[in-house]
């Protein structure tokens, strides 16, 4: 089994470069990877973080960042 979850909101998931490496040490062997899918929501209305969706359409800046997390950590990432 290959498992992707997509743990949003979750402490280090939106770390990127920064990652909290203890979110991934904690999920250990047990996710092989990491999900997210900020993009496919329609655009925000706010800037405010923690919102989900682009600032613009096709605007893939937040799945970007947890996608840099994730390959920092080794682990694969997985795009909605």
């Amino acid at each position: 089994m290959y498992f992707i979850p997509d743990f949003d909101e979750t402490t280090g998931f939106y770390g990127g470069a920064n990652s909290y490496s203890g979110w991934y040490s904690y999920w250990g062997k047990v996710a092989d990877g990491i999900f997210s899918w900020e993009s496919a929501w329609p655009v925000r209305t706010t800037p405010n973080p923690g919102t989900v969706g682009g600032l613009f359409p096709g605007d893939v800046s937040p799945d970007v960042t947890v996608q840099t997390g994730a390959l920092k950590n080794s682990k694969k990432y997985m795009m909605g």
